[in-house]
C-alpha cells in the first residue's frame, strides 16, 4: 500500500504482469528506482526491508535461488545463506573477468549467462548501501563507528566516507573496501548510483561502447569535457569515481589490460613494496610510473 502510487509511477508495465511471486519484475523495478529523487522515505524503507530479508533466507531470495541453482551446486555447494552465496558467485565472476583480461580464459570457471545476469542485479543492489553488504559492514564496523558515525546508510554515503578515510582504515576494512572497488570498476554496470545518476548521459553518449562493462566511466569523462549540457548530478558522481580510480591502475580495467607488459617492464620498483600485500591500492605509484615511461618514450 505504501509503495503502490510509486509503483504505478515507475513500474506500470511490471504491475500489469503476473508478479505475485517474490523477486518478480515489479520488485526488481522498484529496487532500481529506490534511489530516485521522487522515491519516498517510507517506500524506500519497505524496499530495503525486502532486500535485507533476501540476504537472510534463500526462501525470500527467489530469483537468485532459482536462476543460480546449478551454479550453486557446481561452485558454491557449501554456502548456507544468500550472503555467502553472493560472495562465492562474486568471487567466481571476478576471477573469470581477471582471467579474460589476462587472456587466460581456458580453465577459468564461468557462471551460466542466466546466473551472471541475476548476480549483476544483486551486486547492483549491494553497491548502494552497506546495509545490503553485510560482509563489508561487518569488516568495517569499527571504522564506520570511528569515521562515519553520523553518515546515513544508502546512496553509497558510507562507502564514500570510508573511501575518503582509506589511509586510516583498519587492515581488514581497507582490504575488503579495495576488493569491492575492483569488482565495481571491472563491471561498472554494477554501480547503482553511477547508473542511476548518469542514466541519461549513458544513453546519450555511451550506448554503443565496445566495452560496456569497463568503459562507462571513461566514456562519460570524455563526454563531460565536450558536452556543455552535461548533467550536473552525473558530473558530481562521475568526478568522485575518477578520484577513487586514481589511487590504483587496477581501477582502470582497460588501462590495466593494455599496459600489463609495460607495468612489468617499467614499474617493478613501484610494485615491490606491495608484493604479498597486493590486495590494497598502490596509491597512484604505478600510474605515475607509467606516465613517466610514456613521456620518456616520446622524447
Amino acid at each position: 500500500k505504501i509503495c503502490k502510487p510509486l509503483a504505478k509511477k515507475f513500474c506500470a508495465e511490471e504491475m500489469a504482469q503476473d508478479t505475485e511471486k517474490p523477486g518478480g519484475a515489479l520488485i526488481e523495478c522498484m529496487i532500481k528506482h529506490k534511489v530516485h529523487s521522487d522515491m519516498t522515505v517510507e517506500c524506500a524503507a519497505v524496499i530495503e526491508h525486502y532486500q535485507i530479508l533476501n540476504l537472510k533466507d534463500f526462501k525470500a531470495s527467489y530469483n537468485l535461488a532459482k536462476t543460480c541453482r546449478d551454479d550453486f551446486t557446481k561452485h558454491c555447494k557449501d554456502t548456507k545463506t544468500p550472503v555467502e552465496a553472493l560472495q562465492c558467485l562474486s568471487e567466481i565472476k571476478m576471477k573469470s573477468v581477471i582471467g579474460a583480461d589476462q587472456k587466460e580464459t581456458p580453465g577459468v570457471e564461468q557462471l551460466s549467462p542466466e546466473c551472471a545476469k541475476e548476480l549483476n542485479f544483486n551486486l547492483l543492489q549491494r553497491s548502494e548501501s552497506v546495509k545490503l553488504d553485510p560482509v563489508l559492514n561487518k569488516a568495517c564496523g569499527e571504522d564506520i563507528e570511528k569515521f562515519c558515525p553520523n553518515v546515513k546508510p544508502g546512496k553509497r554515503r558510507v562507502t564514500k566516507c570510508l573511501e575518503s578515510n582509506r589511509k586510516e582504515l583498519s587492515e581488514k576494512c581497507h582490504t575488503l573496501l579495495f576488493k569491492r572497488e575492483r569488482a565495481i570498476y571491472k563491471d561498472q554496470r554494477n554501480d547503482m548510483m553511477l547508473m542511476r545518476r548518469c542514466k541519461g548521459m549513458i544513453a546519450k553518449h555511451c550506448s554503443k561502447l565496445s566495452h560496456p562493462k569497463r568503459g562507462i566511466i571513461g566514456c562519460l569523462s570524455k563526454a563531460m569535457r565536450k558536452d556543455l549540457d552535461f548533467d550536473v548530478k552525473c558530473m558530481k558522481e562521475l568526478v568522485q569515481r575518477m578520484e577513487v580510480r586514481n589511487v590504483d591502475y587496477r581501477l582502470h580495467p582497460l588501462l590495466e589490460e593494455s599496459c600489463m607488459k609495460d607495468v612489468t617492464t617499467h614499474c617493478q620498483k613501484e610494485l615491490v613494496p606491495q608484493i604479498g600485500d597486493s590486495q590494497k591500492e598502490y596509491n597512484g605509484k604505478v600510474l605515475g610510473c607509467l606516465k613517466k615511461a610514456y613521456v620518456k618514450s616520446t622524447k
